[in-house]
């Protein structure tokens, strides 16, 4: 797969990677990497509470089909949701 990147005001998701459905053992690797708001999430997920802040996540799936490993890491200088504030972390 060729990187793909969408990209709306300030928030960016790239995609990248590779499938491989021939031989003995089918085998991916796939990667997301991007740069949203905490505010987005209340919109797709309506039961959270509405937060606000930076946040950025990178992942990759990869090994077997049957097999997978999956590696994911959060990245933030400071998220703020009603009643709960923190700091940044990683």
């Amino acid at each position: 797969m060729r990187p793909v990147v969408a990209v709306a005001g300030r928030h960016r998701v790239s995609f990248d990677g590779s499938i491989v459905f021939t031989g003995p053992s089918p085998v991916f690797d796939l990667g997301l990497a991007g740069d949203l708001d905490i505010s987005l999430f209340s919109a797709w997920f309506p039961a959270l509470p509405p937060g606000d802040g930076p946040l950025q996540i990178t992942s990759r799936v990869t090994g077997p089909l049957d097999d997978p490993q999956l590696q994911f890491a959060a990245r933030t200088p400071g998220v703020t949701v009603p009643d709960i504030s923190v700091p940044a972390s990683t």
